[in-house]
């Protein structure tokens, strides 16, 4: 009996070993038809080409890993006075180019793609179905290259109700239906896909960081950093504030010991976790770099076993950017967190508490009227009579039928 336990354990564990050899390399379940065969890192290249609008999707590496660059050309019309018909106008159009790193929110449009699936496919399509659809003279394609291989879809128009696209496979004229998400993420790239975090890097996987300005800098280590609530950043060398001393118990002697001296730098923790969360708003296009950048701060984070990252934040008047290793360009940052990190840097680098920061106040609203007038006392007199004086009746106003006393 014990031998049929054993060698039933042993093929059970044989078997969980083989479903997941077999399920490996399946990055997400298969629901439908495929239409582009393929693994995540199979994908090279997709283009999105409509009327007035074209976005390239494509697959980097650097030392840091890969990822996405997207560059979205747009075709712009607008109307300006004719120069030769003056009062009149004509239409004229501007080509604008804008590139940028993808962020996390492309991994759901890298899942979409690579496989490509389809919710169904149509067969014998008549004629008439094909044009209802959208299909007979399409102006939308998509173009994915998978491993080398490039396959094309002509875009049609959307389903009923569902908001599935009709497409129509380029090569082999078939007809299918696909969840129309993957179509929208290009062709709104411009603003679903920037990349907006200056560092991938979580907290809880950060050993270290260094901050530096000009010719000053200072190092911390984030000890217990797997534990949240233990985690705290420590001083290379001290220097953290003081903890003053436990107040003594009731009835008990002054304590005349000093303050315990801690490694912990609270002060360091609350800035550099402001300092992480600050985003990028948009991508400084080539050729439009400010010409006056000076540098703020810079930030350097470590991790075990990847490359260390350096944010350098700059600015040029109250204008504030950030470039760096992860976002791989220039990026404009939002004025308000961006200078506040910056207003306490000096403060932390000496190993001061930098002061509080007091939020202007707000000018109370302005009134939409004047006041009324205060009453006089002692109820409602007629104007220029003394108070509680009875009003005079208005001309044909009948008399008060309320009897005088008698």
């Amino acid at each position: 009996m014990k031998s049929v336990a054993l060698f039933g354990g042993i093929l059970l564990v044989t078997l969980s070993m083989s479903w997941m050899h077999f399920t490996a390399d399946q990055e997400k379940p298969r629901v439908g038809t495929v239409l582009f065969d393929g693994k995540k890192s199979d994908l090279q290249k997709a283009v999105y080409t409509a009327p007035d609008l074209t976005v390239e999707y494509e697959v980097r590496n650097d030392g840091l890993g890969s990822y996405g660059w997207v560059t979205v050309t747009e075709v712009k019309k607008k109307k300006a006075p004719n120069p030769d018909k003056p009062g009149e106008s004509t239409e004229t159009s501007e080509t604008k180019v804008t590139k940028f790193k993808a962020g996390s929110a492309a991994d759901k449009l890298v899942d979409g793609l690579a496989p490509l699936m389809a919710v169904r496919s149509l067969d014998d399509v008549p004629a008439d179905k094909i044009e209802s659809f959208g299909l007979t003279a399409p102006d939308t394609t998509l173009t994915v290259t998978l491993d080398g291989k490039e396959r094309s879809l002509s875009l049609g128009g959307e389903t009923y109700g569902t908001k599935d696209r009709y497409v129509k496979d380029t090569a082999s004229g078939h007809i299918y239906v696909v969840d129309d998400e993957v179509f929208k993420s290009l062709k709104f790239a411009a603003t679903r896909l920037p990349e907006r975090s200056l560092t991938d890097l979580k907290p809880e996987e950060i050993t270290g960081a260094s901050l530096g300005q000009g010719a000053s800098t200072v190092t911390w280590n984030h000890k217990n950093k797997d534990d949240k609530a233990a985690a705290y950043w420590a001083r290379e060398g001290g220097g953290a504030p003081a903890v003053p001393a436990a107040a003594p118990a009731d009835g008990a002697a002054p304590a005349d010991a000093a303050p315990i001296v801690s490694d912990k730098d609270a002060t360091f923790s609350n800035w550099v976790d402001t300092a992480l969360k600050l985003k990028s708003t948009a991508y400084v296009q080539d050729g439009t770099e400010p010409a006056t950048l000076v540098a703020a701060f810079d930030l350097t984070l470590r991790a075990d076993g990847k490359p260390e990252q350096t944010i350098h934040v700059l600015r040029d008047g109250d204008n504030w950017y950030a470039r760096g290793e992860f976002v791989r360009g220039l990026v404009k940052l939002s004025k308000g967190p961006a200078e506040d990190s910056f207003s306490d840097v000096d403060d932390i680098l000496e190993g001061r508490v930098p002061p509080e920061k007091v939020k202007p106040q707000k000018p109370p609203p302005a009134l939409t009227k004047p006041p009324a007038p205060d009453k006089p006392p002692g109820g409602h007199g007629p104007p220029g009579g003394p108070p509680g004086a009875p009003r005079p009746l208005r001309p044909g106003a009948p008399p008060s039928l309320t009897p005088r006393p008698g």
